[in-house]
């Protein structure tokens, strides 16, 4: 496991964010849906080195059906 610093006292998980679209200046973040699974495992998969999921408390995924599971 990665030490990924000291322990910061008093936090707690935030609530999920409402199902919208958040309009930036650069980006748009939508909802993710079913629809988009492929395409996201595929992009998350060209990470060999799992770096993208060190702060994630989920994945890495080795199949699609897992992803597809988890995204349920």
């Amino acid at each position: 496991m990665t030490d990924l610093g000291q322990v910061v006292p008093g936090w707690e998980p935030r609530a999920w964010p409402e199902r919208r679209v958040f309009k930036g200046h650069a980006i748009s973040m939508v909802p993710a849906d079913m629809s988009q699974a492929q395409g996201l495992f595929e992009a998350f998969s060209r990470d060999t080195q799992g770096a993208i999921w060190t702060y994630l408390p989920y994945g890495p995924f080795l199949r699609l059906a897992d992803f597809q599971a988890w995204m349920e």
